[in-house]
């Protein structure tokens, strides 16, 4: 399709990479920055300067001070709870992640999915939306029984030459 999106300028897909992209670097700010609070977890902009202070500050790495949030008084009780429920499932995954069944397990626990589906627009781009994510997964899986032996590491560094290509011009 011409003038259409690539498949991976997508917000979905670049969202899901993202979490992906988090259990393989927990110290990854820019995918923290995009994810943190897709769907809305009570984490505003005022707790995530607070929680880019506490980093600079303490020099730890941002996915370790959200495990211990309620412990720094500059970051809101309310946010802090969400920030350490965010990272216990993070890093749950970061312990079990064997590629794509657990990527969809991932997507399931976060709530992505059924934040896709309720996301304003008509129904046929809500589906769409799904439909996009849903093959991210397939793939996902299928990489995972084509190659066993590889790691999530593996995995996204061909993800984002996929990327990469897609956004070449066709040569």
């Amino acid at each position: 399709v011409i003038g259409g999106k690539s498949f991976f300028e997508r917000k979905e897909i670049r969202d899901a990479l993202a979490y992906l992209k988090l259990i393989q670097n927990p110290n990854d700010l820019v995918s923290l920055q995009r994810v943190i609070n897709t769907p809305r977890r009570g984490i505003g902009k005022t707790s995530l300067m607070q929680l880019n202070a506490c980093v600079a500050e303490t020099s730890l790495p941002v996915l370790k001070i959200m495990s211990q949030a309620r412990k720094y008084s500059s970051i809101p009780a309310e946010a802090a709870s969400s920030m350490e429920v965010f990272s216990a499932l993070l890093g749950d995954f970061q312990g079990r992640f064997e590629k794509g069944k657990v990527f969809r397990e991932l997507l399931d626990e976060l709530g992505y999915l059924r934040f896709l589906e309720q996301q304003s627009g008509d129904v046929k781009s809500r589906e769409k939306r799904i439909q996009v994510v849903q093959e991210l997964l397939r793939g996902a899986q299928r990489y995972a029984e084509d190659h066993p032996e590889n790691q999530l590491g593996d995995y996204l560094e061909r993800m984002m030459l996929f990327s990469e290509n897609d956004d070449q011009d066709g040569s």
